[in-house]
């Protein structure tokens, strides 16, 4: 999630699209948790209004903070995230994810498939410029484990975005692609999709 090559990381763009959600919530009155991952999970339980919507604000900047403070560190896998949400609200609550899922763990299929029995499972899946329309060439990478190498990226190359979300689809989940270079107030349109 620490990636992004226009106008912002895909983690910013995560955060920006369940800011909206939140407020939108909020504005409603609906109660709202919620459960990072990264270096340093955390979590805030089911509340309302302005003052815990700005609670989780505060969580979510510390999280991105302590990511990028800690960005070669181990990380929480996604479906032990999902496990904490889904103790965090009750039976039959929408548990919306926004991730890049490139590296789903080996618990994360089955984690999935539960939770859609049990929950109304959303994602955004976050996508980098990058990803969408990568220019042909030859790109260095370092990894966060510190595996460093080259990857080949020629004419036909083929985004696996649209095959994540397919994935969650087979498993029971609802899934859409949000662009991270799109401008949060204009991915509206895109979570809008999630309700169809």
């Amino acid at each position: 999630m620490l990636f992004g090559t226009r106008r912002a990381f895909r983690s910013v763009a995560a955060a920006e699209c369940l800011a909206l959600l939140g407020w939108s919530a909020t504005a409603l009155g609906i109660r709202i948790a919620t459960a990072t991952a990264g270096a340093e999970p955390a979590s805030a339980p089911l509340g309302r209004g302005v003052r815990h919507m700005s609670t989780i604000l505060g969580l979510w900047t510390r999280a991105h903070a302590a990511a990028l403070a800690h960005a070669s560190a181990d990380e929480t896998p996604l479906a032990a995230v999902l496990e904490t949400a889904a103790r965090l609200v009750p039976r039959g609550a929408t548990i919306m994810t926004a991730t890049s899922l490139d590296t789903p763990s080996a618990s994360f299929d089955g984690s999935v498939r539960w939770l859609a029995r049990r929950n109304d499972l959303r994602f955004a899946i976050i996508r980098d410029a990058f990803e969408r329309a990568p220019p042909r060439g030859a790109y260095p990478y370092l990894a966060s484990n510190g595996a460093r190498g080259v990857i080949e990226i020629g004419r036909g190359h083929v985004s696996r975005v649209e095959d994540r979300c397919a994935h969650l689809r087979d498993l029971g989940a609802s899934a859409v692609i949000v662009d991270s270079d799109l401008h949060c107030e204009k991915s509206v349109g895109v979570l809008e999709a999630l309700n169809g």
